[in-house]
């Protein structure tokens, strides 16, 4: 969040208890989309209301890239006029949650409408490690995995096939952002759903020339390197769906999870 939460009491005493309910509540925000440009939340007890007993309206204007989502009163009186506190932020944070989501997924759909797929062409297939590398019009090498290729095509592609691919944040198949390993050149991948590799040619200019590449990693001082890559990277496996080197959840692409979350979310309501 560039901006801090902002927390405003109106017509009632302001409470430490209720602002790190919502600040615990925001932050779960944050956590599903990591855009979020600022955040405020006024809770308030109107006066001159109708209703035998108090009811709490609670008011969360967030902002995001291209405009503001909004809970109130005025548009979710259902939801978020409660004599609990409690209940009625939860419930504007609720009615925020369907919004926001709404909200990623339509900015999803509107970035891949205006970004054609890239294309490029194999430049090296290795089929009993189950990976190939595509090298794009601007020199980039992509590697990509056998489960990656529509329609369980790998065994079909030939060296200079042409094709499209779309590029996914993340490895773990798009779930998790893990270190980087560094490999000597021309070496394989690191392990399945292992951390991605990188390596690196080293030049020199003599007399106006290039000399020949040097592995810059080959040296052994990066054997202590890939070590270490590699216990941090089985550290952030074992974390499993959850942990700090989670994609955002907007981003998220692993095997569908997020469709199968928010068909479930529909099923369950939290009770108090």
């Amino acid at each position: 969040m560039q901006t801090p939460l902002q927390i405003t009491f109106r017509d009632m005493e302001p409470s430490a208890a209720v602002e790190a309910n919502i600040h615990e509540k925001a932050g779960k925000r944050e956590q599903f989309y990591d855009q979020i440009m600022s955040c405020r939340v006024m809770v308030e007890l109107p006066h001159g209301h109708h209703h035998q007993g108090k009811l709490y309206q609670v008011r969360i204007d967030l902002g995001v890239p291209d405009g503001e989502l909004v809970v109130s009163h005025e548009h979710h009186h259902k939801d978020q006029a409660h004599e609990d506190v409690y209940v009625a932020i939860r419930d504007a944070f609720d009615a925020m949650k369907r919004q926001l989501e709404d909200y990623a997924r339509e900015r999803r759909g509107k970035v891949k409408q205006h970004e054609a797929p890239a294309g490029g062409h194999v430049t090296s297939l290795h089929p009993e490690e189950g990976y190939g590398k595509i090298e794009t019009p601007d020199g980039r090498m992509i590697y990509f995995h056998r489960n990656s290729v529509l329609k369980n095509a790998f065994d079909k592609l030939e060296i200079a096939s042409e094709g499209r691919f779309a590029e996914e944040a993340g490895c773990m198949r798009g779930s998790h952002q893990m270190p980087l390993m560094p490999v000597g050149l021309n070496s394989g991948i690191s392990y399945f759903d292992g951390p991605p590799v990188v390596s690196c040619a080293a030049f020199a200019m003599h007399e106006g020339k290039m000399t020949e590449a040097v592995d810059a990693f080959a040296h052994p001082f990066w054997d202590t390197v890939r070590d270490t890559v590699s216990n941090k990277a089985i550290g952030m496996r074992r974390q499993g769906f959850f942990g700090a080197a989670m994609l955002p959840m907007s981003e998220l692409e692993y095997t569908g999870i997020m469709e199968n979350l928010q068909t479930l979310d529909k099923r369950f309501s939290v009770r108090d």
